[in-house]
């Protein structure tokens, strides 16, 4: 399935697939409306690849007085096997209720996400259940928000957010008794030149002023990352239960940490 619209105005574009080997593909401009897209993508029967792509753009207008576009909306869900997602948002919107919303559930195996986000304001929310699913979020809108929520083996999520006040929350609930792939480093100790891990990984990187990390992780070989070098007003705040539980933090000039392990054996540090 393919959409494309480029009028100046308010776009909407639904889309619902059933089935195997489906593929869809939206692609939105707007200026001075706003834009929404949502496909919902079900396979039932396993066995192949889904593919979901939404890009919406927006350069805003300038008039007198200054006048933005009113964001834009963008959900995809897919339940099924092997699933791909991706979500490109570049709207300007003048307050945060108009700001740009990225949404993705996915329930099913082998599912991965990218949300890319810039402009004014941007909220990305994503939900992945499942096997060996992974999340890359990416923000340079101002205010950005990121919230990530992982149940299932072997997630890894990666936000990176480089315009100020941003703020991101990292949940991953995995629990896998079979101790998978380690390797890790950096210094969660194990090495082999580093990372790798499998099973709940957060990596959070942060460049500008008055940012915020909240990562919550329970299960084995949980590694957090949080690199916080924006000018200073920086908060982190890391929650392990588990075993084999590592976190670093990185930090500059007047931030705040803090970091709570709990666990029965292992390498806490």
């Amino acid at each position: 399935s393919v959409y494309s619209s480029t009028t100046s105005t308010d776009n909407d574009a639904f889309i619902t697939q059933t089935g195997e080997n489906n593929s869809s593909n939206v692609r939105q401009d707007f200026q001075n409306g706003s834009a929404l897209a949502t496909v919902d993508q079900t396979n039932a029967a396993g066995g192949a690849l889904n593919t979901a792509t939404v890009s919406q753009v927006s350069l805003g207008f300038a008039a007198a007085p200054p006048q933005f576009a009113l964001g834009a909306d963008a959900a995809i869900r897919q339940d099924g096997e092997g699933n791909e997602s991706t979500i490109t948002q570049t709207g300007f919107a003048a307050t945060a209720a108009l700001s740009n919303e990225a949404i993705n559930n996915q329930l099913g195996d082998n599912n991965q996400s990218f949300i890319d986000q810039s402009g004014i304001e941007g909220f990305a929310e994503v939900i992945q259940a499942g096997d060996n699913n992974a999340s890359d979020v990416i923000q340079s809108a101002g205010n950005g928000s990121a919230e990530i929520m992982q149940t299932g083996n072997e997630n890894d999520s990666f936000v990176t957010q480089s315009a100020s006040n941003a703020t991101a929350k990292v949940t991953q609930t995995t629990v896998e008794s079979g101790n998978g792939p380690r390797i890790r480093g950096n210094d969660g100790r194990d090495d082999a030149m580093g990372d790798t891990i499998r099973s709940n990984f957060s990596n959070i990187v942060q460049s500008a002023i008055g940012s915020s990390a909240e990562v919550t992780q329970e299960g084995d070989l949980n590694r957090s990352e949080v690199n916080q070098n924006g000018t200073g007003g920086a908060e982190a705040e890391v929650s392990q239960t588990g075993i084999f539980n590592n976190s670093q933090i990185d930090q500059t000039a007047d931030s705040f940490a803090k970091v709570t392990q709990g666990g029965d054996y292992g390498d806490n540090n």
